[in-house]
């Protein structure tokens, strides 16, 4: 029976490993025409391929031992291969693949191997370069994202940049040329998946997120007293709607957004779409322009970093008010009253979401400072519901005190499953 192209490629960790490469983490691009000074490709096991997320080689094991043998036609690469690992193309039983050092430690896995190195070595050399410092953005805030720098790196298409490198996940990261003469097609390039920059911060919030375009502009925003995520790009709206469902799905609670894209005829067209997108999610948000006349965030912190501080607390002062829901839907005071929503009391401390969705988009973000009373009738569940909402903002990592006149601690711990579950060890 011949052997079969799939069985052969299995190899490849193997003959990564007896060429001294170690495949739990980026090692140097394979590839002759790229000088990769950061190690930039790793092994992923789930196609059995080699890529480099800096030049976008992407190697199966027969293009190696091409490369490693001068090796141009299919079939004498595939005899190599045989010859190394002895496989006969017939009859002859494939070899038994050979335990990797991580398979040893691990057991079988897949996906490429994180970034984390190629990120960290190109963080260590951020000093190098002042190009965010010109953008305004600080050190405090390029350690926080592991923003980096790398120079002559190869970004695909045959280009070579001095670029700075914004992490986007861990196994992806956008490029910024530093060429200030760069046109607008040789300004950024993304390596791997398409995701929200700072998307974490949807998760643990306490407070509004603004939803910007660029990666730079979120970091210009949280400079200024703000929390952002960005888009990356104005048409990547799907990627903040996916994450808002999969935290439904989670039961995760929404923070209220501010949803501040490039002031211009585009961002605004992108900025209407993704505010009827969240509306019918059932999101709290809110359109706003913290940018006077400047584009983007960027633009108007290098414009005055006090005007757009300003903006940015202005609008969170606002909506921590509730006269955002006013603004939204153009609702009187009395109706708003009769509502719920007391728009004439101002708080001084950001909302706490309760981690109901569904109440919090009603609350218009959550519970805000000041002192509510629920009422209804005996044993229908009122302390139950408090208890988990308690429980939801102590996993936000708040604290909360909990007073009961009527039940006794065993009571409440009988109620509260979360507390009791994170207390079994006192």
């Amino acid at each position: 029976m011949a052997n079969s192209i799939e069985q052969e490629k299995s190899h490849l960790e193997e003959y990564l490993s007896s060429k001294g490469i170690d495949t739990r983490k980026l090692f140097n691009c394979l590839n002759p025409a790229h000088e990769d000074k950061n190690p930039s490709m790793g092994y992923d096991r789930d196609r059995n391929k080699a890529h480099c997320f800096a030049c976008g080689a992407d190697y199966d094991i027969y293009d190696i031992v091409g490369i490693d043998y001068g090796l141009d036609n299919f079939g004498e690469k595939r005899k190599k291969v045989g010859e190394l690992f002895g496989i006969g193309a017939i009859g002859a039983a494939p070899a038994k693949k050979a335990k990797t050092a991580r398979q040893n430690e691990a057991g079988t896995g897949g996906g490429l191997p994180s970034l984390a190195v190629f990120f960290k070595s190109a963080h260590g050399n951020i000093s190098q370069t002042g190009y965010m410092a010109r953008r305004g953005i600080s050190k405090e805030t390029l350690a926080r994202f592991q923003v980096g720098y790398v120079e002559k790196h190869p970004v695909g298409g045959g280009e070579v940049w001095d670029c700075i490198v914004i992490p986007t996940s861990e196994g992806s990261c956008v490029f910024r040329n530093t060429d200030e003469g760069a046109d607008g097609k040789s300004k950024y390039r993304k390596s791997g998946a398409s995701t929200l920059f700072n998307g974490a911060a949807l998760a643990r919030a306490s407070r509004p997120v603004f939803v910007v375009e660029g990666e730079i502009d979120a970091m210009s925003v949280i400079e200024s007293g703000g929390e952002a995520v960005a888009l990356g790009s104005s048409a990547n709206s799907a990627k903040l709607i996916k994450a808002l469902e999969e935290m439904a799905a989670r039961q995760e609670p929404w923070p209220m957004l501010v949803v501040a894209l490039d002031n211009d005829a585009s961002g605004e067209r992108a900025a209407a779409a993704l505010g009827e997108a969240l509306e019918g999610l059932g999101a709290s948000y809110r359109l706003a322009n913290p940018y006077g006349a400047a584009k983007d965030a960027n633009a108007a912190l290098l414009l005055s970093k006090e005007s757009l501080s300003s903006a940015i607390a202005g609008i969170l002062d606002e909506l921590c008010s509730g006269a955002a829901h006013a603004a939204k839907s153009g609702a009187t005071t009395a109706e708003l009253i009769a509502r719920g929503f007391m728009s004439d009391i101002s708080c001084s401390t950001p909302c706490v979401p309760t981690g109901f969705s569904r109440l919090d988009a009603e609350l218009d973000g959550g519970l805000y400072e000041g002192l509510y009373v629920l009422g209804a009738a005996s044993s229908v569940g009122k302390t139950s519901l408090v208890l988990q909402m308690a429980d939801n903002i102590a996993g936000f990592g708040r604290d909360v005190l909990f007073f009961s006149l009527e039940m006794s601690r065993k009571e409440l711990v009988a109620k509260s499953p979360k507390w009791f579950l994170r207390h079994t060890d006192e």
